[in-house]
């Protein structure tokens, strides 16, 4: 106050809250301020005024704390991020509690058809009750006069014992003397010209003071909770979509997304239970439930969709939503009314899913405790989820798809790296096979390396190979890979009982016989009255130990020679390829065989040639230098007598005819034992092939050795086979009056050169088989050295190996 003139006028202070408006709700507050001055009355009068104007000062504080307490609280909901909502909430509910004197804070919310309300928030202090698990799915016409206040957007406020409440709010009488409430007040939420909910706050312990001006703070803070929770309804739906969609995208199973996405429908829409069922064929099977009792949900497993088969089974039929909104008393529900009331199931709307080609793949079903129809909001989820289960299935069915293709692929991958793997291994197998049969070794070895490949190569437990006589009627073992001992011995067996053997009979027939031994078969051999003992304890033996066998005949020629046999100690299918690969090793048995037997006969063969040549040329060289020798020494002593000078020369023929005879042999002993050649230098070799040569030739023929390094074995041979033949050309072909050969051997390097004053030849005009010349040249390529040679008609001829070390 201040002085004016004599009189003293008031300052009153009048403020207007105005809120502040957003898309979302209110936000804030905005509060005008308005000065009144009032003339004083005289002096007299002051002391009442002073105290009226204290008490509206008073007023004026709490109004001040108030939209402070308004103001923090706005602020507060603007800085939160969206997952700090409903911890902001809670606070703000005590805020507004404490600041009240209260004892409880709450919020509620009505269902989208205004029929049901749940507690949502609430605070309470020490030592006060909780009352929020007792307001969950509460009919409003349990508190008729309450609600109706609400939903015609007007505030209550209750003390005991004042005349607050009217005869027809008895139920609400009732609950506040149990939950021992001494006072309440409460205000409408509001949202987009609907009525959400309501907010409040009640004392417990003692009776209230409150001013009236507290009932301003819930109308100031009604428009702050409407828009935050409206906000957070949006954002729940968000969340909700995103969680999806996240788990859509995840490698999750169906059955996880679809009950994910009625977790997450239920979450948006208070007392709703959902379900989705999976169409296959005619009938629906489980997809997905949260909430719905398991017993019932079992119950209706299987359900045959048709006209009037509940809602689902209707939906499905007619491929159309399906609204029922009292089960007890839509005909649709006759054959399902009684399971559905046992579970307090009233109301049920289905909408059938269908695919992107119209094809219904289920429904998705949204029941309630109680009778009522579905609001515009209600349909349109119901709609939302549908699709969005059809978009999970459609995807999940895609995801499935390509899976299995994708397994598909890299099973046929993986077959046919394994078919090529095993072709390589069989080529390989069947080229080190070729290998061994073209060597020299023996047939035992051969025998031996084929069963272990054809084993080993075919995953076989045991490869036996028996050879078979038909005339003695046996067969005997001759080689095994994995082959027990026992049945080992005896090493022949009797094929004179027909099933004294394996596959006998088909095997005597040349065919190729598998399968897996049935069950007691070893048993039913023990107790084969046709075979001997031993024959019974052998196969009894090789029943018990494998489980099937593949077995072919070994056929050269048309002539059976016996089996290949393929032992498994587990059953086994016999694909086609298996069987291909086992008869591609019999035919290399076979052909092994054939080969050692055709060897044996060129072995021999070309021991008779050898023994044939030997004596040819003890023949043709040896002994006929041997005669002219004896021939000479038989007139030497009467020419002596007569003519000493030509005594002399005689003398001089029979030294060089023996000397010739003497190099003939033992050029013939190197042929005979060629250890010996490779054993002996090979400038000391060819010394005696000259002496050889001039003998048998009878024209004069030089050696010049130039080094005497060491040579593989193999190149001496070879050298020495060149110069072999160069001479026999020169000596049968040439006429030739001389010749000379020369050998440099030097470390890591050699040269051979054979040349002659004979006749010569076009070497364009002889054919590479004509005298020996393709043969010095396999000898010289076999070595690495390379062969020239050059000659013209009546200029001789001239012969060169030039051998190298490149390794």
């Amino acid at each position: 106050m201040r002085p004016v003139g004599n009189d003293i006028l008031p300052v009153v202070l009048v403020s207007f809250v105005t809120p502040l408006r957003a898309h979302s709700g209110i936000q804030g507050i905005k509060t005008i301020y308005r000065v009144n001055l009032v003339p004083m009355p005289t002096n007299e009068r002051q002391e009442p005024m002073l105290a009226e104007f204290q008490r509206i000062e008073a007023a004026l504080q709490h109004r001040l704390e108030l939209e402070a307490l308004t103001n923090q609280i706005s602020t507060r909901f603007i800085n939160l991020h969206d997952d700090q909502i409903d911890d902001g909430i809670r606070r703000s509910l005590q805020m507004i509690g404490q600041f009240a004197g209260a004892d409880r804070c709450f919020i509620a919310l009505y269902t989208d058809d205004g029929l049901w309300m749940n507690g949502v928030y609430e605070w309470c202090a020490e030592g006060v009750p909780s009352q929020r698990e007792r307001m969950q799915s509460l009919s409003i016409e349990a508190f008729p006069w309450f609600n109706l206040r609400m939903m015609r957007r007007e505030a209550v406020i209750y003390r005991r014992g004042a005349a607050g409440l009217p005869p027809e709010a008895a139920a609400e009488q009732r609950e506040f003397d149990f939950e021992g409430i001494h006072a309440l007040t409460a205000a409408p939420l509001e949202s987009q010209g609907q009525v959400i909910g309501f907010i409040g706050f009640s004392a417990h312990r003692s009776p209230d003071s409150w001013p009236e001006e507290l009932l301003d703070l819930l109308n100031m803070v009604t428009g702050i909770f409407a828009g935050v929770l409206e906000r957070r309804r949006f954002q729940a739906i968000q969340a909700g979509h995103r969680r999806f969609l996240e788990l859509l995208a995840a490698e999750h199973t169906l059955a996880d997304t679809l009950h994910a996405l009625v977790q997450i429908i239920e979450e948006q829409s208070p007392g709703m239970q959902g379900l989705i069922l999976l169409l296959d064929g005619r009938r629906l099977y489980l997809g997905a439930s949260v909430s719905l009792p398991t017993e019932y949900v079992a119950s209706i497993e299987g359900l045959k969709i048709g006209p009037a088969v509940g809602s689902c089974g209707t939906a499905a039929y007619f491929k159309q939503r399906v609204v029922v909104e009292d089960i007890t008393e839509d005909p649709r529900w006759d054959g399902l009314r009684d399971l559905a009331l046992k579970h307090r199931l009233r109301a049920c709307w289905s909408e059938p899913i269908v695919s992107s080609g119209g094809q219904v793949l289920g429904t998705f079903a949204m029941y309630y405790r109680h009778p009522r129809a579905p609001t515009e909001t209600e349909l349109q989820t119901i709609q939302t989820a549908a699709h969005l289960a059809g978009v999970a299935i459609e995807h999940k069915r895609t995801q499935d798809a390509l899976r299995h293709a994708n397994l598909e692929l890299e099973r046929r991958v993986e077959e046919r790296t394994y078919e090529l793997e095993r072709r390589r291994q069989v080529a390989e197998s069947l080229r080190n096979t070729l290998a061994i049969i073209n060597s020299s070794r023996a047939l035992q070895d051969i025998l031996d390396f084929i069963v272990t490949q054809a084993r080993d190569l075919l995953h076989a437990d045991a490869c036996v190979l028996h050879s078979v006589d038909l005339e003695t009627e046996s067969a005997t073992l001759e080689a095994s890979c994995g082959w027990p001992d026992e049945l080992a011995d005896p090493q022949t067996i009797s094929l004179a009982a027909p099933d004294s053997f394996p596959y006998r009979d088909t095997i005597l027939m040349r065919r190729i016989s598998f399968g897996n031994y049935p069950p007691g078969y070893a048993e039913a051999a023990l107790n084969d009255p046709l075979l001997d003992p031993k024959t019974r304890a052998r196969k009894a033996l090789i029943r018990t130990r494998y489980a099937g066998s593949l077995a072919l005949p070994l056929v050269i020629k048309d002539e059976l020679f016996g089996s290949l046999i393929f032992y498994y100690q587990t059953p086994q299918e016999f694909p086609d390829d298996q069987i291909e690969i086992a008869a591609t090793f019999a035919e290399q048995a076979a052909l092994a065989i054939e080969n050692t037997r055709l060897r044996g006969r060129v072995e021999r063969s070309a021991v008779e040639a050898e023994r044939g040549r030997l004596a040819r040329e003890l023949h043709d060289s040896v002994t006929q230098t041997l005669f002219s020798a004896s021939l000479i020494a038989e007139v030497l002593p009467r020419v002596w007598q007569d003519d000493p000078a030509e005594g002399r020369d005689l003398l001089e023929q029979v030294r060089l005819l023996t000397r010739g005879a003497l190099a003939e042999m033992r050029t013939l002993l190197l042929e005979l034992r060629p250890a010996a050649l490779l054993q002996a230098e090979l400038a000391d070799s060819l010394r005696h092939l000259v002496d050889a040569t001039a003998a048998r030739a009878g024209f004069l023929v030089r050696l010049s050795v130039i080094g005497r390094a060491p040579l593989p074995a193999e190149v001496k041979v070879a050298l020495y086979r060149i110069a072999q033949e160069a001479l026999n050309n020169a000596a049968k072909h040439s006429d030739a009056a001389q010749a000379a050969v020369t050998l440099d051997c030097q470390p890591g390097r050699a040269e051979l050169l054979i040349c002659d004053d004979g006749r010569g030849f076009d070497p364009q005009a002889i054919p590479p088989a004509r005298l020996g010349l393709g043969i010095m040249a396999e000898r010289a390529q076999a070595v690495g050295a390379s062969l020239t040679i050059e000659s013209q008609p009546g200029c001789g001829t001239s012969i060169a190996a030039r051998w190298e070390d490149k390794g």
